[in-house]
């Protein structure tokens, strides 16, 4: 087990995770003025839709509160016993 977590989680700091060297050695991942505009221009497009959403739901409910309490009692349960 505790070897199949330490190789998970070096799996994921190699996929998710930007390597640090990565643009010395490669000038292609280095973004020109336009592409970082662009790039920008994304990112607000993509906060503003996700604010939008966030905003249709609207509040949570009363099951929906008392879910989310359930479950984090649960969680500090798990982790105290």
């Amino acid at each position: 087990m505790v070897i199949s977590l330490v190789l998970v989680w070096i799996y994921l700091q190699i996929y998710y995770l930007p390597l640090p060297f990565k643009g010395v050695f490669c000038s292609k991942f280095k973004l020109s003025y336009e592409e970082q505009q662009a790039e920008n221009e994304k990112n607000e497009r993509i906060s503003g839709m996700i604010r939008q959403k966030l905003d249709d739901m609207g509040f949570m409910s009363f099951a929906e509160i008392l879910t989310t309490i359930m479950f984090s009692v649960l969680v500090l349960l798990w982790f105290f016993r």
